[in-house]
């Protein structure tokens, strides 16, 4: 029978080792395999008994062992940067993280919104007699101050119009004004809790506002960033009744706060509609 080339018999000796080729073919390879040295040894390297030298391969090969030498250089040297590159960004996440949620970061970066990006959305008096004024902020807002109270004391009669067009006259009596922040941080929406709309429940009398000091006023106005005014509400304003789901609204907010029943004269903040913050 013709000796079947070694070519051939390193094509079938995986098929060999793994006991998937026929048994003519089984009995080819290793009638072969008994005369022939080299792909003895062949199938030996393949069946892990003599290992690979590859010392000696490199060793034989000047240019493939320079090239590697290099690449190892280079590789020592990237993994260097990377490892450098890597630490600086985690220091400048972990800076930029105790920076952004520090209070001093925050109150830097308020901004106090407009007059005339606000707006009295809605206004009604409520069956225990308190007023109920809901105003809406065309920015997000991140901060707010409760009422209090500034006395009008011009004494001129003439009619004159503040910074947003609303018409005001200035009397002797006592004004309820509050203001809200909003902050330039891209990133308040994930750290704090914000808002478009908050609600004041406010002590209401004959037609006037109590103020947390028993006094009474005849306005609640808003104060924008350049001291202009707004007026929400004002003496003598047609004020209808809550309608129910402003009552539910009010009566849940306020059992959640805990509401103090004998804290008559003091004003309630209720947020409208939230966003919490991701923490």
């Amino acid at each position: 029978m013709a000796k079947i080339p070694c070519e051939i018999i390193r094509d079938l000796l995986p098929l060999y080792k793994d006991d998937i080729c026929s048994e003519k073919s089984r009995n080819a390879i290793e009638e072969h395999i008994k005369e022939c040295e080299s792909c003895r040894t062949y199938l030996k390297k393949m069946e892990g008994e003599i290992p690979v030298e590859t010392d000696k391969i490199e060793g034989t090969d000047e240019e493939w062992k320079g090239f590697r030498e290099f690449s190892e250089k280079v590789s020592r040297k990237l993994n260097g940067r990377i490892v450098m590159a890597c630490g600086v960004v985690f220091l400048i996440c972990m800076m930029l993280t105790v920076a952004l949620y520090s209070d001093a970061f925050q109150s830097y970066h308020l901004s106090k919104i407009a007059a005339e990006d606000i707006k009295a959305e809605e206004v009604y008096r409520l069956k225990d007699g308190r007023l109920y004024v809901q105003l809406k902020s065309r920015r997000r807002i991140t901060g707010l101050s409760y009422p209090k109270t500034d006395m009008d004391t011009a004494t001129e009669t003439a009619v004159g119009k503040d910074a947003v067009g609303a018409a005001r006259e200035p009397k002797n009596t006592g004004t309820y004004e509050v203001s809200m922040d909003s902050s330039i941080n891209p990133f308040a929406g994930l750290m704090y809790i914000t808002f478009k709309e908050v609600a004041y429940v406010i002590p209401f009398e004959d037609g006037q506002i109590i103020t947390d000091n028993g006094t009474k006023a005849s306005e609640f106005d808003y104060v924008g960033r350049s001291g202009e005014k707004k007026i929400l509400w004002q003496e003598n304003d047609e004020v209808k009744k809550a309608p129910a789901r402003v009552e539910k609204f009010v009566k849940e907010s306020l059992e959640k706060e805990e509401d103090d029943p004998a804290d008559e004269n003091a004003v309630k903040v209720l947020w409208v509609n939230p966003q919490m913050p991701l923490q």
